[in-house]
């Protein structure tokens, strides 16, 4: 009970509002049964949770213990570690084991294919996507599947990428017929290219039709410009917001796109695949950030805007942030970034070379913790307790689902153009589910999701060791002694117990120190 005290002290909440809270529960269900005593149980376990998630802060996190070099990197380049990839970075290095997932076409990744077969949507073109009743079936899959590649996929720098770079060109899976196609411009434009090189998905985002239908483009005629994805392509996908474009600028530009849209549902094998209509085309003369492009181009002026993006400086620094944002720090070093950008500039956007560079440019000791977004917070807890997500590409809903959609970070949904947030004052605000998460994992469990708590356990019978366990499996820079004697304590009130066992998982998951990558 101390503890706990001590907990709500530094949590900012009112011992006697928590007695009070679950007095009232205790009392409420005094006259029932032995079941009521449960209930108030968990809810004293649960609490104990939601005051140790509570406690988040940068400040904490950054008084942590350091941690190997290599740790740090499986940390930020995966969903979460592994012994697997401890022993890889061990024998590989820190640098070997960054070239390593840069290389990511020779990790042989065929069970995860295997384990993928059922998901039969995610295979399927635009045409034969619409012609499925129900776009909920479809999403399920989506969003099913990419929960898949990110805990079991052994190419997980490369899934890291993919979900940046969904976030970069966003498409909000909710917007009309994307709920039917969106998933194509993932797998078409995001994928052959999340380890490439920028300008070329520039190329391909600019001819997806997800994309085009989402920013409105297809709309976009020399008779009645639409805007919107030319303001996005400067704001969002290149220069950014303060990048040195005007409101005339983003005019010109969407005179250029004219005329890039879509051949629409036609019924046949070819639609929504990309099409140029010339009679929609402005092909007057324009002029972008300085540069003339002259009448009569047709559909290259809008080639020409996409080589003048991603050749300008302004481009290589707004890229280069943000992957320093993602991976590094959400206040990345000025010098960080602009060696990232130098490397974009002088590689023509080779994200490999980018990544290399980041990497090798910061040192691991000094980095400052970040916040894992929820959808970091789920898959590393399953991939630090070994945890198992079972395949079920059938139905429109699960209860992992329910528990991402909860936290605010079900992949795919979010609204805005701008992607899921790099950020900590977003993400921290947003500490309810992320313990409601962990107290589920830990107690009755998620469905589908398969947790062998004896074999986490295997060969420990004291409640030291567990607690030891927990620490060196689930926390790169170690528990805080407070985190560890709670659990330790905890396990010590029946250790060779599975349910108390893995109920002090679950309050492990919950704890502060586990929040931080």
């Amino acid at each position: 009970m101390g503890l706990a005290q001590w907990m709500a002290k530094n949590a900012g909440v009112s011992w006697t509002d928590v007695l009070g809270e679950s007095a009232a529960s205790w009392g409420a269900g005094a006259s029932k049964n032995s079941e009521s005593q449960n209930d108030l149980l968990s809810r004293r376990k649960l609490l104990l949770g939601a005051l140790m998630a509570s406690g988040l802060s940068q400040r904490e996190a950054q008084a942590a213990p350091t941690t190997s070099a290599t740790r740090w990197l499986i940390n930020r380049l995966t969903y979460g570690w592994t012994q697997a990839e401890q022993t890889r970075a061990d024998q590989l290095g820190y640098h070997g084991y960054l070239e390593y997932q840069l290389n990511h076409a020779a990790i042989d990744d065929s069970a995860l294919t295997q384990r993928l077969n059922p998901y039969l949507y995610i295979r399927l073109t635009a045409a034969q996507l619409y012609s499925i009743s129900m776009p909920s079936y479809i999403i399920h899959q989506v969003v099913e599947s990419t929960f898949i590649r990110s805990v079991h996929s052994k190419r997980q720098l490369y899934q890291k990428m993919v979900e940046f770079w969904t976030d970069h060109f966003h498409i909000s899976i909710t917007n009309e017929v994307n709920a039917w196609i969106r998933y194509v411009d993932v797998r078409d434009v995001v994928m052959p290219n999340a380890l490439g090189k920028f300008p070329d998905m520039l190329n391909a985002s600019a001819r997806s039709v997800p994309m085009l239908l989402y920013l409105n483009n297809f709309e976009n005629t020399w008779w009645a410009i639409n805007e919107n994805y030319a303001r996005e392509l400067l704001e969002l996908h290149t220069l950014g917001v303060d990048g040195g474009y005007t409101q005339q600028d983003v005019m010109e530009v969407a005179r250029c796109f004219t005329g890039w849209g879509t051949t629409g549902y036609d019924g046949t094998a070819n639609t929504f695949t990309f099409l140029y209509y010339p009679h929609k085309h402005d092909n007057g003369p324009k002029t972008v950030l300085g540069y003339n492009i002259p009448a009569g181009g047709g559909m290259n002026d809008g080639q020409i805007v996409l080589d003048i993006l991603a050749n300008h400086p302004s481009t290589a620094q707004y890229v280069s942030k943000k992957l320093c944002r993602r991976f590094y720090d959400y206040d990345p070093p000025v010098s960080l970034v602009n060696s990232v950008a130098q490397t974009y500039t002088a590689t023509g956007g080779d994200i490999k070379a980018m990544l290399r560079t980041l990497f090798n440019s910061i040192d691991p000791q000094t980095a400052p913790p970040k916040l894992k977004r929820p959808f970091n917070l789920f898959t590393s807890a399953f991939r630090t307790t070994g945890a198992d997500v079972v395949d079920f590409p059938q139905g429109w809903s699960t209860q992992l689902r329910s528990l991402m959609s909860d936290c605010g970070h079900q992949p795919f949904h979010w609204g805005p153009p701008d992607g899921f947030p790099e950020s900590l004052e977003f993400w921290v605000n947003l500490l309810t589910p992320r313990w409601a998460f962990a107290s589920i994992l830990g107690s009755i469990g998620i469905f589908q999701v398969s947790l062998d708590i004896s074999g986490f356990m295997s060969g420990l019978s004291s409640a030291d060791s567990m607690a030891d366990r927990i620490e060196s499996r689930l926390f790169p820079y170690g528990m805080t002694s407070l985190e560890k004697t709670l659990v330790r304590d905890y396990l010590a009130t029946n250790p060779t117990s599975p349910v108390v066992q893995r109920e002090a998982l679950g309050l492990a998951v919950s704890s502060p120190s586990f929040q931080w990558e």
